[in-house]
């Protein structure tokens, strides 16, 4: 639209500088009608045939066209010279209105690349964490076999003041155990879990689009937070910001 814009402008300025060089011109054409009345008044209608004469008044007609044709031609040239002026203001301002949208287009396409790298990250640290959940932390062979996806939801019965099985207990105490296969896996989880929040919240950060898909995964992952915010481990600013809404 600017590039429109600014063709049409100089468009304008060239039939002005066009529309003023013809009345130049016909100005100098109507001078041009001087040196005959100038004859016509000195001798009359009749032929002369005394070089004096013409020399006289070949003097006479240079001597006052000449300054006359100098005056045109140094106005007409002063007016060039300001429309071009005037055409180079113009071809500025549009270079700048061009470079401003060039730049946020840039801008742009910085910050859709950035959100895209943001949902990687997430989707591949979601990911990692439905993987935790599906893993087994009961003792092998024994039955039920338990994940630590069916804690968390034996976490999420006992906060509707629904009976508990003794499961999450259980769980609680091997993976409080340092050097167990339960603690690294839970420490896996509650480190998985903070830096999604960080990546969300990032995400959040730079744009207020992408709120439907922060709140997907804070969504997902909400029985998860629930058992890390029973079992301690992660800092409660994250389990804050997972709750918040």
């Amino acid at each position: 639209m600017n590039f429109r814009v600014g063709r049409k402008t100089k468009g304008r300025f060239r039939m002005k500088e066009n529309r003023v060089l013809i009345m130049v011109a016909i100005v100098a054409a109507m001078i041009l009608l001087v040196p005959i009345v100038g004859y016509v008044l000195m001798y009359g209608s009749s032929p002369v045939y005394s070089h004096e004469k013409w020399a006289q008044f070949g003097d006479f007609f240079g001597g006052l066209l000449n300054p006359l044709y100098a005056f045109l031609a140094f106005l007409a040239l002063l007016y060039t010279i300001n429309i071009q002026r005037i055409e180079l203001k113009q071809a500025r301002g549009e270079f700048r209105r061009s470079a401003d949208a060039a730049q946020q287009q840039i801008d742009h396409l910085k910050l859709s690349a950035k959100q895209e790298d943001l949902i990687r990250i997430i989707q591949l640290i979601d990911q990692e964490i439905g993987q935790l959940r599906q893993t087994l932390v009961s003792e092998p062979g024994t039955q039920p076999e338990i994940t630590i996806d069916h804690i968390a939801h034996e976490v999420y019965r006992q906060s509707n003041e629904q009976l508990p099985t003794g499961a999450f207990a259980k769980f609680l105490n091997v993976a409080r155990t340092p050097g167990t296969v339960v603690e690294a896996l839970y420490t896996q989880l509650t480190t998985a879990i903070s830096e999604l929040s960080s990546y969300l919240q990032e995400l959040e950060g730079i744009s207020d689009s992408q709120g439907s898909v922060v709140q997907y995964f804070k969504r997902k992952n909400e029985r998860v937070v629930g058992l890390i915010r029973s079992a301690g481990g992660v800092d409660q600013q994250v389990l804050s910001y997972f709750q918040a809404r």
